[in-house]
C-alpha cells in the first residue's frame, strides 16, 4: 500500500510584542495549516531569519518597543531580499504604510484583522 508523502507546511513566523496576538495569528494560521513561531521583538525575528532556515511568510507588528517593525522589516530584507512580509499595526496611518510599502513590505493589515483578511493574504503570498 503507498503512502502519500505530505509536503511541509509553510513555516509563518509572527513578530509581536504582544503575547495576545502572538497567540491569536497562531490558532488563526494553524486553522489555515501553516506551522508558526513567534518572538516579540525584532532583534529575535533578525536572529532567527539569520540561522534560517527563512520562514515562508512573516507577519511583523510596526509598533514594537527597541527596534520598531519599521527597522526590522528593512534589516529582515537586507539578510533575505526574498522574504514575504506583511506589516501589521493598530496605527494605519498613510505615512507609515507608504514607507512599509517603500521598504518592502508586500501587504499592511490593520489591527483588529478578522480571521478571512489572515486567510485572504495567506493564498496571495503562500501555495497551501
Amino acid at each position: 500500500m503507498a503512502h502519500k508523502v505530505r509536503a511541509a507546511l509553510p513555516v509563518v513566523l509572527v513578530v509581536d510584542d504582544e503575547a495576545g496576538m502572538q497567540q491569536y495569528l497562531r490558532r488563526a494560521l494553524e486553522v489555515e495549516y501553516c506551522a508558526v513561531e513567534t518572538v516579540s521583538n525584532g532583534r529575535d525575528a533578525i536572529n532567527r531569519v539569520r540561522r534560517g532556515p527563512a520562514p515562508d511568510l512573516v507577519f511583523l507588528d510596526v509598533e514594537m518597543p527597541g527596534l520598531n517593525g519599521l527597522d526590522t522589516l528593512s534589516e529582515l530584507l537586507r539578510c533575505r531580499p526574498e522574504l514575504k512580509i506583511i506589516m501589521c499595526s493598530s496605527h494605519s496611518d498613510e505615512d507609515t504604510i507608504d514607507r512599509a510599502q517603500t521598504l518592502g513590505a508586500r501587504e499592511y493589515l490593520a489591527k483588529p484583522f478578522r480571521q478571512v483578511q489572515l486567510a485572504d493574504a495567506l493564498q496571495r503570498w503562500l501555495t497551501l
